[in-house]
């Protein structure tokens, strides 16, 4: 190698190292990364990069990602400032460079950069999850109230609930989880994102529900496909979408009742189309409404954070202070309801 090397050819070198015994989904991820990075200096000779080059693309990037248009968010930001300086320390040890331009990469990220957060289902759209049939519904109920991630939800199987009556506690066993191994198909690994396991105790509402559902269950996955296989990417997505659109229909035909006065609805098969009255949500929006309801039950951020299986309690304090901004006006409607109310009582206790 000489010192004309470019950038482009040290990354793609980095890159089939630091792959190695990787997943997929993180191999991809590596790799989105360093395409975003080569749009700045993939064409640049790597003796000739220095930190104002890499300062400016930080800067660019957070006022811009050419590829959503829009602000990059924090976590993005932080992920390119990594990978670069890692390439650079590659390139180090390869006697390419003496000093790593990035080493101040992380320093030049904005402190008002969007934090990337998922919203939670709104109380209309949970109040659709619980009313309506389809074959998603049972994982949707359960990501609901358990808070399980798509790839542990695939995994499941009904031995791992515990909802009879032997046992003490009712909850799900979670001690594997899905790892996407190419461009479709999933594989069961024994361990979850944060290689731990958790148990997750269940409310009675999933506990009735998910008892009548074991006993129509035709195989051993909680959420299979139509053969009761493992899902892939494109069964998921299929099945999903579906499930969306049964939910926006149901959604539809309570709205047109109320606007109508009438019991008669359109076919979901109109020709016409069903209009869509309700917002579309993944499903690790539902999770992060597991996350919601455990703020608003009072459940404590230690605790939160262990169910809820994150790596980090940061994470869930995250979560936790997001969702404290969002409900404060709960707290104000109780002190108006005490002074209104209640404060008398304790002037006569007094």
């Amino acid at each position: 190698m000489t010192n004309k090397i470019l950038f482009n050819e040290i990354a793609n070198n980095w890159l089939q190292q630091a792959t190695i015994g990787t997943c997929y989904k993180h191999s991809k991820s590596l790799e989105y990364c360093i395409n975003r990075i080569n749009r700045f200096i993939g064409l640049y000779e790597i003796s000739n990069i220095k930190p104002p080059l890499i300062d400016d693309m930080i800067c660019s990037l957070a006022i811009c990602n050419p590829s959503t248009h829009k602000p990059t968010s924090k976590k993005t930001l932080a992920q390119t400032a990594n990978v670069a300086y890692n390439i650079f320390e590659y390139a180090i040890d390869r006697e390419l460079l003496a000093i790593n331009p990035a080493r101040n990469a992380k320093k030049k990220i904005p402190k008002n950069a969007p934090k990337k957060l998922v919203k939670a289902i709104s109380m209309e759209q949970y109040d659709l999850v619980l009313a309506t049939k389809n074959k998603m519904q049972t994982g949707a109920m359960i990501m609901l109230f358990a808070g399980l991630r798509k790839g542990e939800l695939i995994a499941l199987n009904w031995d791992d609930i515990h909802i009879e009556d032997k046992y003490k506690r009712k909850g799900i066993s979670i001690t594997k989880s899905c790892q996407q191994i190419d461009t479709n198909n999933y594989m069961i690994t024994p361990a979850t994102k944060n290689k731990k396991t958790r148990f997750v105790p269940l409310p009675n509402i999933m506990v009735d529900y998910l008892k009548e559902e074991k006993l129509k269950a035709k195989s051993y996955l909680v959420c299979p496909t139509i053969k009761g296989k493992l899902q892939t990417l494109s069964t998921w997505k299929k099945y999903w979408s579906s499930y969306q659109n049964d939910l926006n229909y149901n959604a539809y035909c309570e709205k047109y009742k109320e606007l109508h006065h009438t019991s008669n609805v359109p076919s979901k098969f109109t020709s016409k189309g069903i209009p869509q009255v309700i917002e579309k949500f993944t499903a690790h929006q539902l999770r992060h409404m597991y996350c919601t309801l455990l703020f608003l039950s009072g459940i404590d951020v230690l605790t939160a954070s262990k169910l809820m299986g994150h790596s980090s309690v940061q994470i869930t304090l995250d979560i936790y202070t997001h969702l404290e901004e969002q409900y404060r006006h709960i707290d104000v409607e109780k002190l108006d309801k005490f002074l209104k109310y209640d404060i008398d009582k304790i002037k006569y206790d007094i």
